[in-house]
Order: structure tokens, then sequence, then C-alpha cells
């Protein structure tokens, strides 16, 4: 808070200032804040003269709001101020007024969720459908103000084994789809059919037929047509597998729409070069290349130096 008036006029006294662990407070377990709460520091040090005992007393600002004690359904919220500038001093006069305000807060209503009723009583049989029916209702309490409404359903259906009555309509309902069909095209887009029929059971006695189609379609095979076919592309070529004297490289396809006819995997010769030097000694002689000795005497050294050269 601010600072408070000095509690004496003259003579040396105190002024206050507050402040709460309120932003956040702790909660679930958390720390209190670490720290003063309350601070003092001197004021009013001069000497008292022959005048200075008498002084009315003098309010201070108004504090801020606290915070609302609900945030709906309606709470309260203060504020204060205190009767400290000046302090009253001797035969003064004290503040008027209050030292205290409230005012009330968050007056709006709470949102309420709703909540289900209890199950009616299952149904009689119905002959004809052979069905027997409860219902409940979110009415306990019902949703208001932005509340939730109640998850799940309000009525509930069970077949029952009842006895059939001549002459009763009978509404057909869906069977199960059929697996759907192979796709019109092999590239270049086609599509794909699922049927069911509407017999689970089939209409009877001028009962309604199913709602709904009973045939469905769906996009298939939109890639495009090209000259590989049922084939994905080639891949890129692997790297040689040496760097002279002959070695191999080979890539890979795999097949899209089976079946595919053709192969999965190439290969290549690459890097036939003559390898030079001693790089690679091994493919030189797997290569069975014809080698002669050449001695020619170095100056100044009597020892001889063996070259290999190709013919």
């Amino acid at each position: 808070t601010q600072w408070s008036g000095c509690d004496v006029p003259c003579g040396g006294g105190l002024m206050v200032r507050n402040r709460t662990c309120s932003n956040p407070p702790p909660k679930n377990g958390g720390r209190d804040c670490e720290g003063m709460s309350r601070q003092t520091h001197t004021c009013n040090m001069q000497t008292c003269g022959p005048n200075t005992d008498t002084q009315n007393g003098g309010w201070s600002d108004w504090s801020s709001w606290t915070d609302c004690s609900k945030s709906c359904g309606g709470g309260v919220k203060s504020r204060r101020r205190d009767c400290d500038r000046p302090v009253r001093g001797g035969d003064g006069d004290y503040c008027e007024g209050l030292g205290t305000e409230v005012i009330l807060c968050s007056t709006h209503h709470c949102p309420v969720d709703g909540s289900w009723g209890s199950w009616s009583s299952w149904s009689d049989c119905d002959a004809c459908a052979g069905v027997s029916v409860r219902q409940r209702q979110c009415n306990s309490p019902p949703a208001r103000f932005g509340g939730l409404s109640c998850l799940g359903e309000s009525r509930q259906r069970r077949v029952l084994q009842c006895d059939s009555v001549p002459g009763c309509h009978v509404d057909g309902s869906w069977g199960q789809w059929a697996p759907w069909l192979e796709c019109s095209a092999r590239c270049g887009g086609g599509v794909k059919i699922r049927t069911r029929e509407c017999d689970n059971p089939a209409p009877q006695s001028g009962g309604r037929e199913c709602v709904g189609s009973g045939r469905q379609q769906k996009a298939c095979n939109t890639h495009s047509c090209t000259d590989s076919g049922p084939w994905f592309d080639w891949s890129a070529w692997s790297a040689c597998t040496v760097s002279c004297g002959g070695g191999s490289q080979s890539r890979s396809r795999s097949c899209r729409t089976p079946p595919c006819s053709g192969m999965r995997r190439q290969s290549k010769t690459c890097n036939t070069q003559v390898c030079l030097g001693t790089t690679n000694t091994r493919s030189l002689f797997s290569e069975k290349t014809s080698c002669k000795t050449c001695h020619k005497t170095c100056p100044g050294h009597t020892s001889h130096q063996n070259k290999l050269y190709f013919a």
C-alpha cells in the first residue's frame, strides 16, 4: 500500500505501509511469500513547538479495491483509508466519514450444469415393432446460465420377443454393407462401390422403406498412368561398390498395384577405368591384367625399384 500518514505531528513518529501475499496467493500447498509484509519509516522528527499539540486528523487516500469474494452469484469487495494524514493531535478533531467502503460484485448468475433425472419405467411391448422404450429428462437440474447440458442419451430401446399381431406394418431397416468391389480402373482414377439391402427387416404391410441410400462409392487408384504401369518409379542408382577396376551399382522399385510383371531390381557395371599405382591391387589382379617387371637403376643407389606397367 502507500505510506500512511505520520502518527504524530512532531517530535518523531512513524509511517507504515503494508503488502499482502496475494499476487498470486499460495494454493494447493504452495509456500507463503518470503520477506516482510509491513514496513515502517520515521517521520516528523522536528521538535514540537508551543502550538503543535493540537491538530485535526485528515484522511489518507483510498486503498485499491480488494478482489471480489466470489466469482459469480454475488460477492463483496472493499477498500479502506486511514485518518493519519495528518494524525489527530491534542484536542484536534477526528476525521469525518467512513474509513471502509464495501460494495457488491460478481452479481451475475453462476453457470448450472444439467443433470439427468431418473429413467422412466419401460413401456409395454409394441407388438408391431417388437420394442420397449424408456426415457429420461435433463431436469435435475436443467442446464442454466451457460451451463453444460447433460451428456448421453435421453431415450433407450430394447428389442423384445412380442407376439405378432396380424396386419401390423413393419418399417424397413438396413442390413450390413457388402464388401467394397474392386476399383474400376488400375490407374488414372476409378471408383469402388458397395451396397446394402433394406432387409433387416424388409418393410411389410405398408411399412416405410429404409431412409438413405443403398449404394456408396469412393474414388480409387487416382495415381497417374505412366509407362511403369503398376510399378512405382525406380529408386536412384546406388553408389558404385569400388572406385576403379570395375564395380557395380543397383536400383530397385516396388509394386504399386499387384500383380506386377518384370524386374524388381537392376544392376550395372561402373568405374571400369584401370586403377593406377597400388591403390587397388586386388582389383588389378582380379582383372587378370598382363604385367611385366621393369628394372631401373636409381642414381646414387645400388638397389632396384620394381614398377608395374600394363602391356
